[in-house]
């Protein structure tokens, strides 16, 4: 019996010392994934960084090479391709001539719509489709499309400071300025659409962006129907009101 019950602690003696191993093999693995882990993001740190100083530079050259030709040529197809080129010979100056086709054509754009237009939203405010963007942290940005509400991931701006300095950039020709003692504005632009801008300490997160865009086409009934946002019932009732030239009250949000 009593053999018995010492081969039996024996056991269980011996599991342990087996379950304690596979837990500090466990742990050692997981410190160790984390570790590499830690030393990938860093390095990928480190390379976004080295990539946008050079993005700064090439930015900084093309500002002294053609100057107050950006304000008076922007609009020029000639002064665009001028540019175009300028900035793709940099690129392979700042990047190696290893770089694809596809990354610098992109990267070109991307720099022109910084120095000529509002950075990442350019392209949004040129979207006859788009009538709201709604940037509430630099690295996510919504828009309205077709009357619904979608978040488009592949627009983010590079930092706080890049969305900062595009809502200085879109406020100073209106004549107004956001800072600390006024972190909210309020304007038009050009066009007639409206601008709505904060920036910390009104919005804790960061600064925020929206700017609601008026479209060329006057939207009629049939639109509402096709975005959803009327019924038959409900668009032959607001019909009838206004041809009964009734009051009607319009609450809520506009968008």
């Amino acid at each position: 019996m009593a053999e018995n019950e010492f081969f039996s602690q024996s056991g269980h003696e011996l599991l342990r010392q087996r379950l304690k191993q596979a837990q500090e093999f466990d742990s050692f693995i997981m410190n160790r994934t984390f570790s590499q882990n830690l030393e990938q993001n860093q390095a990928m740190d480190i390379k976004a960084k080295k990539e946008q100083e050079a993005i700064n530079r090439i930015k900084e050259k093309i500002n002294r090479k053609f100057g107050e030709r950006i304000l008076t040529d922007a609009k020029k197809e000639s002064f665009k391709r001028e540019m175009s080129n300028a900035i793709k010979a940099l690129i392979a100056e700042e990047f190696g001539a290893d770089v694809t086709y596809d990354w610098s054509s992109k990267l070109t754009i991307r720099i022109m719509d910084d120095i000529l237009g509002f950075g990442p939203i350019q392209n949004l405010l040129e979207d006859p489709e788009v009538t709201e963007i709604m940037v509430t942290r630099w690295n996510q940005i919504y828009i309205e499309k077709n009357g619904r509400l979608v978040l488009a991931p592949e627009y983010t701006f590079d930092s706080e400071e890049h969305l900062k300095n595009v809502i200085e950039k879109i406020v100073q020709p209106i004549g107004r300025r956001i800072n600390d003692s006024e972190p909210l504005v309020d304007g038009r632009l050009p066009d007639g659409s409206r601008v709505n801008a904060t920036i910390p300490p009104i919005s804790p997160d960061g600064a925020t962006l929206t700017i609601r865009k008026f479209s060329k086409k006057k939207l009629t009934g049939e639109d509402y129907l096709k975005f959803g946002s009327l019924d038959e019932r409900m668009l032959k009732f607001l019909e009838l009101a206004v041809q009964g030239r009734c009051n009607i009250i319009v609450s809520g949000g506009t968008g």
